[in-house]
């Protein structure tokens, strides 16, 4: 008899270790689908803010070709696009609250009479994971 109720005591502890696996590996496997959800949507925005970024670039060769009437450097900032010298930035954001940016710069370069554009950065950055700078300071930094 107390070997009957020892293999009852070992059956239960076996299911309720495969039971506890099974919660852990369902809630594993949910949090890696919302995750997977949240990427998804990312890489989405991602793609319509180059679409826009390509866009707005594709409007500053068309300036920069000449196919525009009025001063380069005016008709730039007419588009959005901030000239400091040489260099021409802009930045492309959605209007949702991903918080998602992009930047684009590019240096003019005149070129046989007519300017074109070196693109020298094209970058992608989160507004929305910035942490705020009042309270104790806790590690200086380097």
């Amino acid at each position: 008899m107390p070997l009957i109720g020892a293999m009852f005591v070992l059956v239960i502890l076996v299911l309720l270790g495969m039971v506890s696996f099974g919660v852990l590996a369902l809630t594993s496997s949910a949090a890696d689908l919302r995750y997977a959800e949240a990427a998804a949507v990312w890489v989405k925005n991602y793609y319509v803010l180059e679409a826009e970024a390509n866009t707005r670039l594709m409007e500053a060769d068309r300036i920069l070709r000449g196919e525009t009437e009025g001063e380069t450097v005016t008709l730039l900032r007419a588009a959005g696009w901030e000239v400091r010298g040489d260099i021409a930035s802009k930045n492309v954001n959605l209007d949702n609250d991903t918080g998602q940016n992009l930047n684009i710069e590019f240096i003019i370069s005149p070129s046989e009479g007519r300017k074109q554009y070196i693109l020298t950065g094209w970058q992608q950055w989160s507004d929305r994971f910035e942490y705020e700078t009042s309270g104790t300071l806790v590690w200086p930094g380097n």
